[in-house]
């Protein structure tokens, strides 16, 4: 079997560490990771907890996948209520730690309560401790993976924890493993930080969850399903590798979403950053996460740049990191990015978050509404690399105006006031990610409806599932969206319990997964029994939002990322449009069978997907 079957429950506030059974049918109904820990959280957590108290818990989550020979079978989440967001968040991770929590024989860890001291969990196959971070509390996530790997005398040890953002409380705090990968968004590392723990440590014996030969021969087998020269173009660049181009039809945002890609940064400036002739000849050799067959990651040579010292082994930037720090801030140095990368990864920032944070100072900046003397002499220009790793430094030392930012843009903006609000570029707190709606419709919708605002990764039009509606070809036809978009929500929340990443539905044969499910599992799953778990997951999400008051219809979506007040409404591969929202969000809604003003999912629909409990809490 694919589970371990096996929670281990931590009490931080007491110092206990305790195994129980994993409730299967939860299981059997939500799979792993996403929609499991979702599960258990739903019904321990209040709605309403502050997400900075003890009474919040933080969920460490595998899926049924992870571990296994299954293409990208080696993910995992960090699901807490976020205080970037103050909505549930679930924060997905690839690398190797996840495999190897799965394989010291844990399917989730609750963490509760909060340490009286600061604290690592360190698990080893079947026993966990509390010990003592005194001495590693402070220092960065690199130094931190250094002095466990060398304290346990282990190579292998595996590592997931927060670097001094998560410590000192900023809100849009990441959980970083492996050096390079991180459960990035929604504030998950701030909780951690508020609860004391400093990390995770995995140390397994064995090394693959064990199966028969025909499951391996099975899900080796699907891998040649996997479409060839995409494969070969991220393995090659990495996801930055499509940043010029994004950057040049309207996908990037650029200049903190207020500026045109072929005006503000066109190629002859963007082609700087250009993974193939820029970037990856800084880069040493490629390296993959547990059993990818992409393997879209790189490593770094040390660097000889004097002002942007990344060390050997630093990771290539991913695109959301080359967005967020080089098209939203004009920044066109490869060594500078690859720097902010590495800076963000150690203090333990969120990179979409960091970047939109130093996106919004610098506009302020121009616009007077900060002055040199609240950045502390530091001079804030559009396309200065010491402008954006100077402030950078800043927000992970929380020094000056620098610490407001740290707490999001949307803080920042409530603290300065001074027309500041028409610079941040967030929903419903969250910094916006690297991809325009007004090229692909379906994010506005996910932005602003998901539980989880400001997420991009909730969307994926993938054609090849055969159970999801096509959208209208032509992007600028806003109707008729709604169904397409439910079942590609729908089907997301199902990669992301499962175990898999967001690759296997860019490039897989997707029909397949039902049967890496089942090869694993030992079900006989069909594809409309897979997708109505991802619908369950999402209706459960979507319930436990309105119940702690929220309602994702009265967010705000910045007018710049809509169309109505943006240079790209005038020039540029965007010209003229503008997003019918209201047509959007009703549609979508109305396919989820969700009300139209509250969000509210239907008594019939929670009822139909065996939600009764939930259905009775909401509607009486």
């Amino acid at each position: 079997m694919s589970w371990a079957r096996k929670i281990l429950r931590v009490d931080l506030t007491k110092g206990t560490c305790t195994a129980e059974p994993l409730n299967m049918a939860w299981a059997m109904a939500y799979l792993g990771q996403r929609g499991l820990a979702t599960k258990y959280f739903t019904e321990e957590v209040d709605p309403k907890v502050d997400p900075l108290s003890p009474a919040n818990k933080l969920i460490y989550a595998t899926g049924p996948l992870t571990g296994t020979m299954a293409s990208t079978g080696g993910r995992y989440s960090v699901i807490t209520k976020g205080p970037l967001t103050g909505a549930i968040a679930c924060s997905n991770s690839g690398g190797y730690f996840g495999a190897e929590l799965k394989f010291a024989g844990w399917d989730m860890i609750i963490l509760e309560g909060k340490s009286p001291k600061p604290v690592f969990l360190h698990i080893q196959n079947d026993k966990a401790e509390l010990l003592d971070a005194a001495d590693i509390w402070g220092k960065s996530t690199w130094d931190t993976e250094a002095y466990l790997k060398n304290r346990f005398q282990d190579p292998q040890v595996r590592v997931s924890g927060i670097g001094p953002a998560g410590e000192t409380g900023c809100l849009y705090a990441a959980v970083v493993n492996d050096l390079h990968r991180a459960a990035g968004r929604s504030g998950v590392g701030a909780v951690m930080g508020s609860k004391n723990l400093k990390a995770v440590v995995a140390i397994a014996d064995r090394k693959v969850i064990a199966q028969t030969p025909e499951t391996i021969k099975m899900l080796r087998a699907n891998l040649d399903d996997f479409v060839k020269p995409l494969k070969d173009f991220f393995h090659t660049f990495g996801t930055t590798g499509i940043t010029s181009m994004s950057a040049l039809n309207g996908d990037s945002p650029v200049k903190n979403w207020g500026g045109v890609g072929v005006v503000d940064f066109p190629a002859e400036v963007s082609g700087k950053i250009n993974g193939g002739t820029a970037i990856n000849p800084k880069m040493d050799k490629p390296y993959g996460c547990w059993r990818c067959p992409v393997a879209c990651g790189a490593e770094s040579v040390e660097s000889t740049n004097e002002k942007y010292p990344y060390p050997h082994h630093t990771h290539r930037p991913e695109y959301e990191a080359m967005g967020a720090f080089g098209t939203m801030n004009l920044m066109a140095d490869p060594d500078a990015l690859i720097y902010a990368n590495h800076l963000s990864n150690e203090y333990g920032f969120d990179v979409i978050s960091a970047g939109g944070a130093i996106s919004m100072a610098i506009e302020c900046y121009q616009n007077g509404i900060i002055t040199k003397e609240d950045t502390e002499g530091l001079e804030l220009n559009w396309g200065d690399p010491d402008s954006v790793i100077g402030f950078l430094k800043m927000m992970g030392e929380r020094k000056g105006i620098a610490a407001v930012f740290a707490d999001g843009v949307k803080v920042a903006a409530e603290k300065m006031g001074r027309g500041a609000e028409k610079c941040a570029m967030q929903v419903g707190g969250q910094e916006l990610p690297m991809h325009d709606p007004k090229l692909q419709p379906e994010y506005h919708t996910t932005y602003k409806l998901d539980p989880t605002p400001a997420r991009h990764t909730q969307y994926e039009g993938n054609k090849r599932l055969g159970k999801i509606p096509a959208a209208p070809a032509d992007k600028t036809v806003y109707t008729g969206r709604g169904e397409h978009h439910k079942g590609a929500s729908e089907y997301m929340h199902v990669v992301n319990s499962g175990g898999m990443c967001q690759f296997v539905m860019m490039m897989a044969n997707t029909a397949n997964m039902p049967t890496w499910f089942n090869a694993v599992t030992g079900w006989d799953m069909s594809l409309d029994e897979m997708m109505a778990i991802g619908e369950r997951i999402s209706n459960m999400r979507m319930a436990y939002e309105v119940r702690e008051g929220g309602n994702p219809r009265r967010r705000a979506v910045p007018t710049r990322v809509t169309g109505e007040t943006t240079e790209a409404t005038y020039t540029g591969p965007l010209q003229g449009i503008k997003l019918d929202t209201e047509t959007l969000e009703t549609e979508f809604l109305k396919a989820c069978d969700w009300d139209t003003e509250t969000c509210k999912p239907s008594k019939a629909k929670l009822e139909s997907l065996g939600l009764p409990e939930v259905a009775a809490a909401l509607h009486g």
